[in-house]
């Protein structure tokens, strides 16, 4: 949830954040050789925290000038040993790996917060600038590359639009700082070998829900609303990142389909409802709608099922929340567009959309990570794994 370690700015180079840290300090009048990292480290630990924060709108942490960001984890031979791909290869080769049931998943514009804490560069302008840094000259054929990924975003697009184009921008902007991670992740973690699939189960979501209302004061920057940045969080634990977070019934709806989904999982490794069979009892006392509880099979679960009506005495399986199904009990259509299917190998774009009326969707953020899959990340790796680890 909110990105994860595919990113390209989770884990970045020691020596961009050795300048990073160097360039604060000189400002800060600290006297020392580059080379003496000791002495660095001494001088910034003793600055007080105002000395070294950001004010929250003017620094969205994201531009249009460079990749990533400048203090995050690093490759140092030590406690991360090498590039996340590479560990994960690695996992999955092992003979010793543990069953892995993840969630993952983000919002349907990612950006959409940072445009509105930082700068306003949602343009076309900024759209090439961002093609230019995220698909650079070392790329072979990169002129060509950036043509063809220009047109995936901006078909359809007016370009002499300014609200078309902003559009175009931040779905750029939310591939390559989160939705893109999240494929690299679901590829990474779930090769086509059947032996990996058959005990990693990986259940992605895409978050479309919003309440207009609830943005505050940083939604009188946004060119327009929709569910951004730690939106799936607000809904998941009923707090708000940058405003108060009041909701309205609809809101209160979508925490519960969110809550129930997540709590399911941490209970059972999957995120449907669980329900409970019944049999008939002879007794009043023990008669619930003509039926008791039996036994919770947990290899049986049943879809969301937002038409369901609570208290239907007509169902023949009662979920421990009274939320019904309509299968009968030989389990016909259990797969149905409300049930949230794992990712497979041959499909890691099948996601589950978190919304009032939540269904299974066949492409993921439009399938556009193909083209960053296929003309870009594999370059982006190989310049990864040939830089070497650095210890401090």
């Amino acid at each position: 949830m909110g990105g994860n370690a595919s990113t390209d700015w989770a884990i970045v180079r020691p020596q961009k954040t050795i300048a990073a840290a160097l360039k604060i300090a000189r400002g800060l009048n600290w006297k020392g050789e580059d080379s003496d990292i000791d002495s660095l480290l001494a001088f910034l630990h003793e600055l007080p925290a105002h000395e070294l924060s950001a004010p929250l709108i003017g620094k969205s942490a994201f531009n249009r000038h460079k990749k990533g960001l400048d203090y995050c984890p690093v490759i140092d031979g030590e406690l991360i040993t090498a590039p996340v791909s590479e560990l994960r290869t690695k996992r999955c080769a092992s003979k010793d790996r543990p069953p892995l049931e993840v969630i993952i998943g983000a919002t349907e514009f990612e950006a959409l917060l940072f445009a509105a804490l930082g700068r306003r560069q949602s343009d076309i302008v900024s759209l090439r600038k961002y093609l230019q840094i995220h698909i650079p000259e070392e790329i072979p054929n990169f002129d060509e590359k950036r043509g063809r990924c220009e047109r995936l975003y901006l078909d359809g697009i007016n370009i002499k639009n300014s609200s078309q184009v902003s559009t175009a921008f931040l779905r750029l902007h939310s591939d390559v700082m989160i939705n893109n991670s999240v494929q690299r992740y679901c590829k990474g973690m779930l090769p086509s070998e059947t032996s990996i699939s058959n005990e990693t189960k990986i259940f992605l979501y895409n978050m479309t829900h919003f309440n207009s209302n609830e943005f505050g004061f940083v939604g009188l920057r946004m060119p327009f609303y929709a569910a951004t940045h730690c939106h799936d969080l607000r809904y998941l634990v009923g707090k708000g990142l940058y405003s108060k977070f009041r909701p309205n019934i609809d809101d209160k709806q979508v925490m519960l389909i969110i809550g129930t989904l997540f709590t399911n999982f941490v209970k059972y490794g999957n995120p449907n409802s669980h329900w409970r069979k019944l049999e008939e009892s002879e007794t009043s006392k023990e008669r619930k709608n003509g039926y008791i509880n039996k036994e919770i099979d947990n290899s049986c679960c049943e879809p969301w099922n937002p038409s369901g009506i609570p208290g239907d005495e007509n169902s023949k399986f009662v979920e421990a929340n009274k939320i019904h199904t309509n299968y009968d009990e030989n389990d016909n259509n259990l797969t149905s567009n409300n049930f949230w299917l794992p990712i497979t190998p041959n499909n890691t774009y099948q996601h589950f959309e978190l919304c009032l009326e939540p269904k299974m969707l066949p492409r993921y953020q439009d399938g556009r990570y193909e083209f960053w899959f296929n003309e870009v990340d594999a370059f982006n790796n190989s310049l990864i794994n040939t830089n070497p680890a650095v210890s401090s």
